[in-house]
């Protein structure tokens, strides 16, 4: 039972609850917006949001730090991060960290009906924005995934979904269909419409050219490409049967290629072809026992008989096909096990519940992560981003929608179990958990590891520090806001490399090619502007390089097109705002 202290407290009537364990707990910890408690009981510590009444939620157990004294337990500024003494050791907890290379957080993503899809995803091409049709499409969510926060427009009219078709190169913009409208909306502000033009009442829209300008349509049985500001037939792709008709749909999440599934009843025989259209031209592949389809820099086609398919864009025959098991293949009601892949990876769902990350190349299984528990699994779509190293998904649930995003890179991975164990991996650590012989000599360079005590999950503490990193000299002539160019981060150092310059009425005056090394924030705030709007985000180091560089990246040897005032402190960045110069 907690009481409120700012008034005068009744003893019998507290004015929140939250479930502990036991009679006998050794600490306890209240976060500082008063939603969670935690208590430690004989080296388990439990963790409970606070309700008001004599229900609270259920408890999220935390165990392997070992025993907490009194007073060994405390919040970090938030509800998510708890610390905790155990014999000489600290651990910090992350519980919004799902494993150490998965972080979670809210999303309001409506549910559906449980016979619909999951929800629709769409990527922007700098991976800040990911696009989001819900509710079997009758709400829009945009997420910001460097943020994890969300806007949604959920303006249920009926016969008017949003379909997501594509975003502007400079990804400030998402497209969509609204019933017999094709409208641009903000991406900062989704529920703000741009500009809107009308549809014909037989249009199907199918995807949309890089440039904006064009969209491919499906009207009267033809394929054709229109010009979006004219409403004018560009040319004709192909022409449809008058027996054949569209029954599938696949938008790769770049919205640089979408994959069509036309089907026919012919002979008492089904008969179905797969297009593959990007960048207006348009290509046939044998339909035969086609199950589903991935898209993204290569084409995935899963077949009935077990066989996936990799497919080079623009290729005659596959490059590849790897055998698959029954776990991905549906049984009954069961969910499509809906493949996507990135340069070098492929994920997709597996009967048990989880995504199997693979390799596109070989087959072979890299590993496997968790999806939401029970048939929220099935409310749930992921994408790559970008930058093909990390992995997204989006959960279905209302106000209890969940976004996800892992990093899979084998270095980060690698760096990650260096942190945890603050000593080298052993031979029989690295051939268990690797799977590789031989195991490389010096896995763990710990001379160049950040000290700190790592955030991990709420099941695998950590309970030391790495040696301090060796730091370069270090810029000490900009303390202060400084307007300058990131040209280089080095996130095993927490270093920035920086061309300062300066500024008059917004526009540069002197570009000064002098390049300083200043020491970086982890995270590090950064704040973009789309559309005059800014949005801010805490930037994990290792992170800061790709996120800069999708906005877009500018050549010249920097790392973003834009200038960035550096809040500067003791030679530090500890914040980073983005400036429109002209």
């Amino acid at each position: 039972m907690l009481w409120s202290t700012d008034r005068v407290a009744d003893q019998n009537r507290p004015t929140l609850w939250a479930l502990s364990h036991g009679t006998d707990e050794q600490a306890i910890a209240i976060s500082p917006d008063g939603t969670h408690t935690a208590v430690a009981d004989a080296g388990t510590i439990y963790l409970s949001r606070t309700g008001s009444g004599e229900t609270a939620a259920t408890q999220e157990v935390l165990s392997g730090g070992g025993p907490v004294p009194s007073g060994g337990l405390r919040f970090l500024g938030d509800n998510t991060h708890l610390v905790s003494a155990a014999g000489d050791s600290l651990v910090l907890w992350d519980t919004g960290q799902l494993t150490r290379i998965g972080t979670g957080s809210k999303v309001h993503v409506p549910f559906g009906c449980h016979g619909c899809p999951p929800p629709a995803l769409s990527v922007a091409p700098n991976g800040q924005w990911v696009a989001i049709a819900g509710n079997g499409g009758q709400a829009l969510t945009v997420l910001n995934t460097a943020a994890g926060t969300s806007k949604i427009v959920n303006e249920d009219v009926i016969a008017e979904y949003f379909g997501l078709v594509g975003w502007s190169a400079d990804s400030q913009t998402i497209y969509v269909v609204r019933g017999t409208r094709f409208e641009a909306r903000a991406a900062a502000d989704p529920a703000r419409v741009l500009r809107a033009s009308p549809l014909g009442a037989n249009d199907t829209v199918l995807a949309l050219s890089p440039d904006a300008k064009q969209m491919v349509v499906e009207r009267e049985q033809q394929i054709e490409v229109h010009d979006i500001a004219s409403g004018e037939t560009v040319r004709t792709l192909t022409r449809l049967p008058s027996d054949e008709e569209i029954s599938d749909r696949w938008l790769s999440s770049d919205n640089r290629t979408v994959a069509v599934r036309t089907v026919a009843v012919r002979a008492d025989q089904l008969e179905a072809r797969i297009f593959l259209i990007q960048d207006g031209k348009i290509k046939d592949v044998p339909g035969e026992n086609v199950l589903d389809v991935g898209l993204g820099d290569n084409v995935l086609i899963q077949r009935r008989n077990g066989t996936l398919e990799v497919w080079g864009q623009g290729a005659d025959q596959p490059a590849r096909s790897i055998t698959q098991d029954a776990g991905f293949m549906p049984a009954g009601n069961r969910t499509k096990s809906h493949p996507v892949i990135s340069r070098s990876m492929i994920a997709q769902r597996r009967s048990d519940g989880l995504v199997v990350v693979t390799a596109a190349d070989s087959g072979r299984q890299l590993g496997a992560v968790d999806l939401p528990p029970g048939r929220a699994a099935e409310k749930t779509s992921f994408a790559f981003l970008p930058n093909a190293s990390e992995l997204i998904s989006v959960t279905e649930g209302d106000e209890d929608g969940l976004y996800t995003r892992w990093t899979l890179t084998p270095d980060t991975w690698t760096a990650t179990a260096c942190r945890t164990a603050a000593r080298d991996i052993t031979t029989a650590e690295w051939q268990q958990f690797a799977d590789t012989v031989p195991r490389p000599d010096h896995i763990c360079d710990l001379t160049d590891t950040k000290p700190e005590v790592a955030a991990v999950s709420a099941t695998e503490p950590v309970r030391s520090a790495p040696a301090p990193a060796k730091q370069p000299p270090l810029a000490t002539d900009m303390d202060g806001r400084n307007p300058a160019y990131l040209t280089a981060v080095d996130s095993a150092r927490h270093t920035v490399t920086v061309d300062r310059i300066e500024l008059k009425d917004r526009a540069i005056v002197n570009d000064n090619p002098r390049l300083r090394t200043l020491g970086i924030a982890d995270p590090v705030r950064v704040t973009t502007v789309s559309d005059g709007i800014p949005t801010s985000a805490s930037i994990p180091v290792t992170e800061l390089a790709g996120f800069l560089a999708g906005h877009p990246a500018a050549g010249n040897g920097r790392l973003s097109t834009s200038p960035y005032q550096l809040q500067v402190k003791n030679g530090q960045v500890t914040d980073m705002e983005e400036l429109r110069v002209s």
